[in-house]
């Protein structure tokens, strides 16, 4: 499946990931300490430098009105599920 991931930072210690999938409205999000957003974006592909670099450099500068969006993403439904995110009915809280 092709989804969109969104990064928002919601205050010093909490980023909201958010995954949609292109043309849609509906999001699924989840809020994160900085350390868990990391995991959440190797689990879906993101190489760790891809990773800290979005963490650590651009997103620091971004206002809360802000999301950083990547490019679409082929992930499976499974995985999306797994990680907790719901695409359709299906919910899988994380932990």
């Amino acid at each position: 499946m092709i989804v969109i991931v969104g990064l928002r930072k919601l205050n010093p210690r909490e980023i909201q990931v958010s995954v949609a999938r292109p043309q849609h409205r509906p999001r699924s999000s989840q809020n994160f300490s900085s350390q868990q957003a990391r995991r959440v974006l190797r689990h879906l592909g993101l190489g760790p430098d891809a990773a800290d670099y979005y963490l650590v450099k651009l997103l620091p500068h971004l206002s809360e009105n802000q999301q950083l969006q990547f490019p679409p993403i082929d992930i499976s439904e499974r995985r999306l599920v797994l990680l907790g995110f719901t695409i359709g009915e299906t919910v899988v809280p994380l932990g």
